[in-house]
């Protein structure tokens, strides 16, 4: 006869229930079901250990004795809460790994580690080409300081770029606008600019290039007075390596129109820059006209035989004003010129020099070039050409002779 094994005996029901009757005389704090205390440390202890180990095959006592409370079947063990353990003051980042390895509590939040803020100046942005763009720049503003032109051999004339006309103060402006930008920039001066800045410095290179061109072939002054000098090529090459050292700056920048570029404090320096830029080429290039001014010449400049403060022998007995002196002059075997100066305007000396010629018999004809220059084209006595032009405070006069072409025989 076969024996069954006897199951194991159930564990008694333990109540929390109060001994003391439930009669009508019982309070109602005699009446309430008295609750277990429930140790926190023990918890956390227990559910460390329910996480890590594995599962029991039945549920621990204490959890039979909970839920016989409510009546209802035995349930597994949940995942405690953790809210009493972080309003007790406990420390609670412990709890918050353990539970994060549990399937089911995406619920609870990794803790996150906020990077701090950067102190300090901010990066500046630096490019290869800062440096040659700032004394290219520099150079071509600091061209149109030298002559662009200057007079016949020995006249000593010469012309700024500054002094030539709009395109002067127009470069000068430009070139002084790109150095500014690369040093604000180096120095960590945000400036808030409608386009890509090297965008800008090959522009300023573009219009700079052109105006020098057009002012290499247009110059001031009658036809044939002044020539190209040194500056005005100096001014063109300047303006060429701009333009490919700019490109070279952000080759890959394209011309798009920055939205809310003028905002902010950097919206304001790069309005004042730009402003500067536009009124002071406007407002000296309107202002400005041709002057020619003397640079008094240097020995290599000058022929043999040059005096200085009077009229050279072979210029002797021409009819000078009262109000215009003789800067110097020289006379050789073929040549004979001089250079005059005065404080009067061109317009008074012009006038002065015709009244005189016609009072002594020269014969000659006028030609009115650019705004206050004179041409005076002398056939008798002797032949010679008058050059009355503005200087930048007074006049200039040059007078040169030559031999008077020799009369065709009539048939």
């Amino acid at each position: 006869m076969q024996t069954l094994p006897i199951p194991p005996a159930r564990p008694k029901k333990r109540s929390f229930r109060s001994t003391k009757p439930r009669g009508r005389g019982a309070s109602a704090r005699e009446r309430a079901i008295e609750r277990p205390v429930v140790d926190t440390k023990r918890e956390r202890t227990d559910a460390n250990d329910a996480v890590h180990a594995p599962a029991p095959s039945t549920p621990a006592p204490g959890a039979l004795v909970l839920e016989s409370l409510a009546g209802e079947p035995p349930r597994p063990p949940a995942v405690p809460d953790v809210a009493p353990i972080a309003a007790s003051g406990a420390d609670a980042r412990r709890y918050v790994a353990v539970v994060s390895e549990v399937p089911g509590s995406e619920g609870f939040a990794e803790e996150k580690t906020t990077a701090p803020r950067p102190t300090g100046r901010r990066s500046t942005d630096r490019y290869a080409t800062d440096l040659p763009i700032l004394i290219t720049s520099a150079l071509l503003a600091g061209a149109t300081f030298i002559p662009w032109y200057k007079g016949p051999r020995g006249f000593g004339l010469s012309v700024t770029g500054w002094a030539s006309g709009s395109w002067g103060p127009l470069i000068a402006f430009l070139g002084l606008g790109s150095v500014a930008l690369v040093v604000l920039r180096r120095l960590g001066v945000s400036v808030g600019l409608p386009v890509e800045e090297s965008l800008l410095h090959e522009g300023a290179g573009w219009v700079a290039l052109v105006g020098a061109v057009f002012k290499s072939r247009i110059r001031p002054g009658s036809a044939g007075l002044l020539s190209a000098s040194y500056g005005v090529w100096i001014a063109i090459a300047a303006a060429a390596i701009l333009i490919v050292l700019a490109g070279r700056m952000s080759p890959h920048a394209g011309l798009v129109l920055r939205t809310g570029w003028h905002k902010g404090k950097a919206g304001v320096i790069g309005i004042v820059v730009l402003g500067i830029v536009v009124a002071g080429s406007a407002v000296f290039g309107v202002t400005n006209s041709p002057t020619l001014q003397p640079t008094g010449g240097s020995p290599s400049d000058l022929f043999a035989g040059t005096v200085r403060g009077r009229m050279p022998d072979c210029a002797k007995g021409f009819p000078l004003p009262e109000s215009i002196k003789p800067q110097y002059g020289f006379g050789t075997g073929s040549t004979c010129q001089a250079q005059l100066t005065s404080s009067r305007p061109p317009a008074e000396i012009t006038a002065a020099f015709d009244s005189l010629l016609r009072t002594r018999g020269w014969t000659f004809t006028k030609i009115t070039g650019a705004p206050g220059s004179t041409i005076f084209t002398i056939t008798k006595p002797r032949c010679a050409t008058l050059a009355v032009v503005p200087a930048e405070s007074g006049s200039i006069a040059a007078v040169a002779f030559q031999p008077c072409p020799a009369p065709t025989a009539s048939r």
